[in-house]
């Protein structure tokens, strides 16, 4: 026997290294000076298990890591990652950390007390038993083997290596997911406030240090959210300064932001209040001014920048008035100062410098828009009341100010767009081209954007303005009579004197404007909003069931003198773009740089917003006048299509970078004659439309290109006769080009109207009418019945539409086994439909040789075919809709019954009919498989 089955230890389990070291300790008494604390926790630091001790709740190893010094020696452990040199080594011999040389002197004596051992155990083996010698000889050299290993795994360290070790020991230590250490952290502030002074540290910040303190700090932040909060506004008065300082470190930034979050409407934390009261938002504005930081190097002024501009638009993101994203905590006092008036106009100031400032700024006016819509908002600030839902700080924030700020400086942004491209030509594959280059595209974008915020409903309405501006005092007033309930989001009681003139004001206002504006209803005298969904949607059904008529709005069919007089903030900035012309130079460069698909984007999305809009209400209709005449963008669509045409012959068939833009400005334009024609609009719009050239590139170009996207994809693997065929996507049908105006889902009857214009073949589309008129089917649940011309000509477009889909329904029923001599032929009388089954080539289910069928499906695999299906007859019909039809009894469908095709009841002939040729089909199919 080599050895005993238990170790020789102080019972039947052995303890930890971590156990053995502090088993050995004793804690001495506060205010002790001795070292022993530092020594012991430099032994447990060096100890491979510390981590996984700690996570199994040691309890030696956690009353000795609660200790107050202990834990302020692992915080000075975190701070001195970032010292080097000479502060380095006086934190580590204030630390006693210096015991290195001690340690190699103690282990040389312990190496020589070994020896001494080894020669008193060697004069002493021989009084031994031979079992026992041999038992002390393997523990002797099993030890002097782990001695080997672990000097052989741990070499020589400098000690800038071993001040990362303890460092990143202390980080995992501090931030375990340990809740009796988590509570002794959290409650002792000094070492807190140590921790915190990390942000004192002149920036750049060592990115171990600040992912060391994000990891503690984001620890306590989800373990003790409340306590976290309330220390930071208690303790840390320059909290602010201190982010602001380490603006372009990203973790830190991304902190903040958490810390933000963590203030929700329904349980606030007051965070937001405490730093709107450091002005964040003001420093962050300051930040992207590049006047403001001169003294920077330009790199580290760019990531400021950068890092300042994303913090803001993930505010935005997180402030966003949604009520369907859990992760927002909606509109705050942030947010709302953010689109102040003074913030605006400091940020509209920035961004006229241009470079990257204008680009960071306008990606925050386009995050600000697009994530504060007031159209989508729960309780639209019109149709409250100051009694019924008084002001508090998560009102939805309004963007009026930043209407009326750009729109005063819209002449600006027009010449800096205009201001040409310093940089000169650029060399591309398709030879030397003018860059339009990064700041005239931003412009472009925030024009856009600019446009689909004066749509909004609340900045187009004439009270609009003076409600919020009612809101707003009242709000400043609530928060200064009580300050700490306003943080937190508490009901705020009062005084009828404090509160009687803003309810008088609005009442004012309301009388005002009574039956000026557009209103659902009248409401009645006791008309009043409770706070909830259901209460406001009941009100606002309530008042749509009102008989009585609704009023215009006050800004109908107003004269452009009207609206310039007294311009509601939406047309406010219209009349700025349509002074400034900066549409018409945005268009002109549309064709300026055929091959920035981003920017004809961007050109597309204006379009479309000032031909989509109202022609009737605000001053849309005028910048849809001035599109057409001073932007001329119906001779600018036909020259587009000209150069390219030019363009392709030259170039072998490469067509210019903005064709499929054009063809969708050209619908767009298309889309509003057929809306607003002739002498409906303005004449200035029936010159450009009525002119030959236009009528000849909708009914000649417009038309072709529709055709073209229509087309079958694949055509060069098509036979020559058939290269000309379309793809019919009802019945998955080929269809020839001969009856291409028959199955087309762009129906040419439609179409004339849309186009505005008549088609010069006159005689194929009177053809094409009788061809339709004559066979179209109307399907009506089970029956099917024939409509007479008449009856289609006074159809309406949902008419065309019903009977078109009726015609393609039933050929897909039966066109599938139709032989060639029938294909496309209409079924004008109910012997031609009775007959329909007779012309089935029964060769197709056989698996016979068929000489005009040339198409081989791919994924054939030669059987697929002969399977049967219970779901489907061998004519491709649901089994369903027969059971339906013979009164759901499976086993009528298998029964050879015979029918007349004379029969005058038409129900009577369709079962008879379906039920002879579905026994006939049967019968072929099992021949066939």
């Amino acid at each position: 026997m080599s050895g005993s089955f238990w170790k020789l230890s102080n019972g039947f389990t052995s303890l930890s290294n971590v156990s053995a070291i502090l088993e050995s300790y004793d804690m001495p008494v506060e205010g002790d000076e001795s070292s022993s604390i530092a020594e012991t926790l430099i032994k447990l630091l060096d100890e491979s298990d510390l981590l996984q001790e700690l996570m199994s709740n040691n309890s030696l190893l956690l009353e000795f890591l609660r200790d107050h010094r202990v834990l302020t020696l692992l915080v000075d452990l975190l701070i001195q990652e970032s010292l080097t040199g000479i502060q380095l080594e006086e934190s580590l011999k204030r630390l006693t950390l210096e015991a290195v040389s001690a340690e190699k002197s103690l282990s040389k004596s312990s190496a020589d007390d070994d020896v001494d051992v080894d020669d008193d155990a060697k004069s002493s083996e021989s009084e031994l038993s031979p079992l026992e010698s041999n038992e002390i000889k393997e523990e002797t050299e099993s030890s002097a083997d782990d001695n080997a290993a672990s000097s052989s795994d741990s070499p020589s360290e400098t000690l800038e290596e071993r001040s990362t070790r303890y460092a990143a020991l202390a980080a995992e230590i501090l931030s375990a997911d340990v809740w009796s250490l988590t509570d002794t952290v959290m409650d002792s502030t000094q070492n807190l406030n140590k921790l915190w002074s990390i942000l004192d540290i002149d920036p750049p910040l060592s990115i171990n240090l600040a992912t060391y303190f994000m990891k503690i700090m984001e620890h306590l932040l989800d373990m003790k959210c409340e306590e976290m909060v309330t220390y930071l506004i208690d303790n840390q008065p320059c909290l602010v300064e201190k982010f602001i300082k380490h603006l372009a470190n990203p973790p830190l930034m991304d902190f903040l932001l958490k810390l933000i979050s963590t203030d929700k409407p329904d349980n606030s934390t007051g965070i937001i209040d405490f730093l709107q009261e450091q002005n964040l938002i003001d420093h962050l504005i300051k930040a992207l001014d590049a006047a403001e930081a001169s003294e920077i190097d330009a790199e580290t002024l760019l990531a400021r920048q950068s890092s300042a501009a994303d913090f803001l638009k993930a505010l935005i993101t997180i402030s966003a008035n949604s009520t369907t994203d859990n992760s927002t905590i909606g509109p705050n006092e942030l947010t709302r100062e953010l689109v102040s008036r003074d913030i605006m106009s400091s940020l509209c100031d920035i961004m006229l410098q241009g470079g990257f400032a204008l680009g960071n700024g306008v990606g925050i006016i386009i995050e600000i828009i697009r994530k504060n819509n007031s159209d989508y908002d729960i309780l639209p600030v019109l149709y409250i009341t100051l009694e019924s839902h008084p002001p508090t700080g998560r009102d939805p924030i309004y963007l009026g100010h930043l209407l009326s700020i750009f729109g005063n400086r819209i002449d600006e942004f027009n010449k800096l767009l205009m201001r040409p491209n310093p940089t000169g030509p650029l060399k591309t594959t398709f030879g030397e081209i003018e860059p339009l280059g990064f700041e005239r595209f931003k412009i472009c974008e925030l024009i856009a954007e600019l446009l689909h915020c004066s749509n909004m409903a609340l900045l187009n309405d004439n009270k609009g303005f003076d409600v919020v501006r009612i809101r707003d005092e009242l709000r400043k007033k609530m928060k200064a009579i009580d300050p700490v309930s306003f943080k937190y989001n508490e009901i705020i009681e009062m005084s009828q004197s404090d509160l009687e003139p803003s309810l008088e004001e609005e009442k004012e206002i309301n009388k005002k404007f009574e039956g000026q504006i557009k209103r659902l209803s009248k409401s009645s005298n006791n008309d009043t909003f409770e706070d909830t969904i259901d209460s406001f949607n009941s009100k606002i059904q309530g008042r749509q069931s009102d008989d009585e008529e609704e009023e215009i709005h006050a800004n109908a069919n107003l004269t452009e003198e009207q609206i310039r007089g007294n311009p509601v903030i939406g047309d406010y900035l219209k009349i700025a773009l349509y002074d400034t012309q900066i549409i018409t130079n945005i268009l002109s460069m549309f064709f300026k740089f055929p091959w920035n698909n981003f920017l004809h984007n961007v050109v597309f999305d204006i379009v479309q917003q000032v031909l989509n809009g109202s022609m009737d209400i605000g001053f849309n209709k005028f910048l849809a006048i001035n599109t057409f005449s001073s932007g001329d963008i119906t001779h600018r669509i036909t020259e587009g299509q000209r150069l390219c045409s030019e363009y392709e012959e030259e170039h072998g068939g490469l067509r210019l970078g903005y064709m499929g833009h054009l063809t969708l400005i050209a619908e767009e334009v298309v889309k509003f004659i057929q809306l607003y024609p002739v002498n409906t609009v303005s004449p200035l719009i029936d010159e450009k439309i009525e002119g030959e050239t236009w009528q000849e590139y909708v009914n000649r170009v417009l038309y072709d290109t529709r055709k073209k996207y229509n087309a079958i994809l694949g055509g060069s693997d098509v036979d020559e006769d058939d290269a000309s065929n379309t793809f019919d996507e009802s019945n998955g049908e080929i269809i020839e080009e001969s009856d291409l105006d028959g199955n087309i889902h762009l129906d040419p009857i439609i179409d004339h109207d849309l186009m505005g214009g008549e088609y010069e073949d006159h005689d194929k589309e009177e053809e094409f009418r009788e061809d339709i008129d004559d066979s179209r089917l109307d399907v009506h649940k089970d029956d099917v019945k024939f409509s007479s011309s008449d009856e289609s000509e006074s159809e309406d477009d949902d008419d065309h539409f019903a009977s078109y889909m009726s015609l393609q329904l039933t050929n897909s029923a039966a066109g599938g086994f139709v032989g060639s001599h029938s294909k496309n032929k209409a079924f004008s009388d109910k012997k031609s439909f009775d007959n329909i089954y007779d012309r089935v080539d029964y060769r197709d289910l056989d698996g016979g040789d068929d000489e005009d069928d040339d198409y081989i499906d791919p994924n054939d695999d030669g059987m697929s075919y002969k399977k049967a299906n219970s779901l489907y007859d061998p004519l491709g019909l649901l089994m369903n809709d027969l059971l339906r039809r013979f009164g759901g009894d499976r086993d009528v469908l298998s029964e050879d019954s015979t029918s007349s095709s004379d029969s005058d009841d038409e129900g009577q002939l369709e079962d008879n009919v379906m039920e002879s040729q579905q026994n006939k089909l049967t019968r072929a199919a099992s021949k066939g498989s």
